[in-house]
Formats: structure tokens, C-alpha cells, sequence
């Protein structure tokens, strides 16, 4: 087995868990142990699904712009120390290769340059491109970049064009199947208090600002409205960094529609996606960016329509025709919220046979050793290359 270090630094910690989990138990088949090296501050929920003894917490500085990655002494000096903590736990762990994803980048491909490593640079859709040419002219080209979509491809090739590269493909954990298939319907009803008749929107992630779920209260106004019986589940928590914004614009709106008569509530069912989406009718996303979400890839598993606002990175997803029949990309502006009701409305008319080819269909171009075969062949070539 080879040892292969990940310096990973999300935005989010559901980021970390969604794009990681699923890679971590394909690349072992494909003989490679992933070790991830996450910031000390790291949400311990993050990490739960990961063998610990694979998991290290180093401190991990985010840089807010690429002036200040040049321009501040003291920031340049934590950058220092901590690639040589990075270089540290791969020497410990016997790894000569260092993957950097999110904003840890620069703290990566130091400790690769310091100290003799293969860096092997995987780009997602919010990585400022400033910052990675700054790393690029600091720290000189990485090994190989993979991009995580189409998108990023565009955006970011003309400052890594020197290195080879390609598109990693969207992955799902298999386990992830497995829970679907054998959820109990009624204790998924349950968790999400809702009656069997009624059909069920679900908005699913970390709530945040950029995650724009006012507009999901908008819709569900709307919706209550429409003659159709909608129970709109928003199911997941707020952002660590942003429960007080949650507290004082979303709540109080959530607990108005309820005054009203709207059928609209939490659930923390962070850990029970997989069973709460055998019970759903449609995903949705208002997101103002994002690159291909997990839960995305995870609905179209367990064969649930998927009705988004505009957004560049689910496009990469219309290369699996069967499965993109089953997106619903709604066009922004004023209207928007009128667009989504009538994008839902529609869903309804997809019938079980449709949805049961759907998941099948993902199920085959997700599946994480499909997924992870490009990202093995490379780190296994470098490792092999020391």
C-alpha cells in the first residue's frame, strides 16, 4: 500500500466529508492509503466517517487574498512554519507526494518545493484565481492539476497551463447506495415529520448566506398557493460561522410561514440523508455558486429529481444524458421563484419507473472506482517516480 498525504482545507466541513469520503475507500483498492491533514479548527462532524488513524490536525492558515500571501511578513512566516509541519507528516507517514485541495494550497506546494515532494494540485470552482497564480509564480508548477469541473477547467487553465492536467469525475460512496435501498420509508417520514401524502421538497446542506435558503422560504410561500400538498424540509444545520445570521433572518421567517399555515421545517438529519431521500420528491438548490455538490450526485442516486437555479458547475453533469434529464436548470432573475414552483410542478409528473432508471443510471457514472481510477493512475505514477 502507498502512502499518499492530502492537505485539505474546506470552505465547509461538508465539503471535506463529501468530496473525500468516497475517494479515501476507492483509491485503497486501488493500493493507495490517503492520509488527510486537516486545520486544528476542523468540525469534528467532518471527520466521523474517516479512520482516524488517517486523519491529522495541523495548523493551517487561510490566506483572505493573493496580496496578502506576498505582501504580510507575519502571514508569509506561518506559511513557513506550517509547510514544514506538512513536510513533517509526510516523512512520518513515508509519503513523497502532497495533494492540495481548497485554500491550503500555497501551504502544500511550499512544503513540495522546501522539501523535495510531488505536489499534485486539485482545483474546485471557488479558488480565487489570483491566489493560484500567486502559488504558481511563488512556488512553480505543480506536478498535475485536476479540476473539478468543466468550469474550473476554463477558469483556471491559463494560470496552471504548464502543468498536465484533467477532470476529476463526480463520485458517491457505495455504502451510500446500501442506505437507500434499505431505508425504512416510515422512520424516514418520521425524522422528517411529514405525512406520506404530501410531497416533499427538500433543501439539503450547511446553511449559509451564499446558500441562499430565504429563497426557499419564498418558494414555499408560493407553494402553499399552488393546490399542490408541498411539505418543504430544509434539512441540515447553519454554517458554524453563521447560526446568529440563521437566528435573526431565517427563523423568525421559517416561524411566520408556519403561523400561516405553510408546512416548513428543519430537520438535522445530517448523518440520515441517504434513508430521508427515499422518501423525497425533489432536491432543490438556490445557491448563488457552487461546483458540483454532493448531494446533487446523492439525490440522482436514489432517483430524486434535481430542480436548481442557474449554476455553471451543475452543467458538467450534461455529459451523462440519462442522468441529466432528471436536472432542472431554472433560469435567475426576478421571476426566478415563480420558475422553481412551476420547475417542481413538474417533477410530479416523473414517474417511479423514470426515477428507479435514474438512479441506476448515476449509480454507473458515479460510482467512486470509476471516479477514482484517473486520481490513483497519478498519485501512483508520482509515488513510484520518488
Amino acid at each position: 500500500m502507498i502512502p499518499v498525504l492530502a492537505v485539505v482545507h474546506p470552505p465547509e466541513p461538508s465539503g471535506l466529508h463529501s468530496f473525500w469520503r468516497a475517494r479515501v475507500h476507492a483509491l485503497e483498492r486501488y493500493g493507495i492509503v490517503l492520509h488527510l491533514a486537516v486545520p486544528q479548527d476542523l468540525d469534528a462532524s467532518a471527520l466521523h466517517h474517516f479512520p482516524q488513524d488517517q486523519v491529522h490536525r495541523l495548523r493551517m492558515t487561510r490566506p483572505r487574498s493573493s496580496k496578502n500571501l506576498v505582501n504580510n511578513m507575519e502571514h508569509a512566516s506561518r506559511l513557513w512554519k506550517e509547510s514544514g509541519s506538512v513536510a513533517s507528516l509526510a516523512a512520518a507517514i513515508s509519503s513523497g507526494v502532497v495533494v492540495s485541495h481548497g485554500p491550503a494550497v500555497l501551504t502544500a506546494a511550499l512544503a513540495a518545493r522546501r522539501f523535495g515532494l510531488r505536489h499534485i494540485l486539485l482545483l474546485h470552482s471557488d479558488t480565487a484565481p489570483a491566489v493560484t497564480a500567486t502559488v504558481m509564480r511563488i512556488v512553480g508548477r505543480p506536478e498535475y492539476v485536476f479540476y473539478e469541473t468543466v468550469e474550473a477547467f476554463h477558469k483556471y487553465r491559463a494560470v496552471t497551463h504548464r502543468s498536465p492536467c484533467g477532470i476529476l469525475e463526480p463520485a458517491v460512496d457505495e455504502k451510500f447506495f446500501a442506505r437507500v435501498d434499505s431505508g425504512c420509508k416510515k422512520s424516514a417520514l418520521a425524522m422528517l415529520a411529514v405525512q406520506s401524502n404530501k410531497c416533499v421538497v427538500a433543501f439539503i446542506g450547511m446553511f449559509s448566506p451564499r446558500k441562499a435558503p430565504e429563497k426557499v422560504l419564498d418558494l414555499a410561500a408560493l407553494l402553499q398557493r399552488s393546490g399542490v400538498d408541498y411539505a418543504v424540509r430544509l434539512i441540515g444545520r447553519p454554517a458554524t460561522s453563521h447560526v446568529s445570521w440563521f437566528e435573526a433572518e431565517i427563523a423568525p421567517r421559517m416561524e411566520g410561514l408556519r403561523r400561516r399555515g405553510v408546512d416548513i421545517a428543519l430537520a438535522d438529519g445530517a448523518d440520515r440523508i441517504p434513508e430521508m431521500l427515499s422518501v423525497v420528491d425533489a432536491l432543490l438548490l438556490t445557491s448563488a455558486s457552487e461546483g458540483i455538490p454532493n448531494v446533487v450526485l446523492e439525490a440522482l442516486c436514489a432517483g430524486v429529481p434535481v430542480v436548481s437555479l442557474e449554476l455553471p458547475g451543475l452543467l458538467h453533469l450534461a455529459q451523462y444524458p440519462r442522468v441529466w434529464e432528471s436536472v432542472t436548470i431554472v433560469r435567475r432573475g426576478s421571476d426566478e421563484v415563480v420558475r422553481l414552483a412551476s420547475a417542481l410542478d413538474a417533477t410530479l409528473r416523473i414517474s417511479q419507473a423514470e426515477r428507479a432508471s435514474t438512479a441506476a443510471a448515476a449509480r454507473v457514472v458515479f460510482s467512486a472506482d470509476y471516479a477514482s481510477r484517473q486520481l490513483a493512475e497519478i498519485l501512483n505514477g508520482s509515488e513510484r517516480a520518488r
